[in-house]
């Protein structure tokens, strides 16, 4: 049910204490339903090709393809929600002891994501690359 029908079937209830007249919705008046899309499990197949087209995409400088497939790769192996990856800083990143620290993500809050020995040798060697296209950020 809807919150606003929800919102008068409380009040009907509450008016119906003191005026027997008063009629109340009935609670599946207007069934509701989220209909949410069924998730897509890709399969490795798919992620090796997708990982695959993003190191092929076009650059102007050559980072773009790096950091596509490095991004790609970092939602694969840890789960990370899509801005929580996009708003990774340099120093979120420890890349001596392999965690990810997320800021104020879903409900303002903040926390520590290990990754795997693999997923930190990537990061390792997009940082490197990376350092070498942009040295000192702004």
């Amino acid at each position: 049910m809807g919150e606003p029908l929800r919102m008068v079937r409380r009040f009907a209830q509450y008016c119906s204490a003191s005026d027997p007249r008063t009629i109340v919705p009935s609670p599946d008046l207007l069934p509701y339903q989220l209909q949410r899309p069924e998730p897509y499990i890709y399969r490795d197949e798919d992620i090796g090709r997708l990982l695959e087209q993003a190191r092929q995409l076009p650059s102007a400088t050559g980072l773009r393809p790096h950091t596509y497939a490095t991004l790609f790769g970092l939602y694969v192996a840890t789960g990370l929600r899509t801005n929580e990856a996009l708003h990774l800083d340099r120093d979120d990143v420890d890349l001596v002891n392999g965690v990810l620290t997320i800021r104020e993500s879903k409900f303002g809050k903040s926390r520590y994501v290990p990754v795997h020995p693999t997923t930190q040798s990537a990061l390792q060697r997009y940082a490197k690359r990376r350092g070498s296209f942009v040295p000192l950020p702004c």
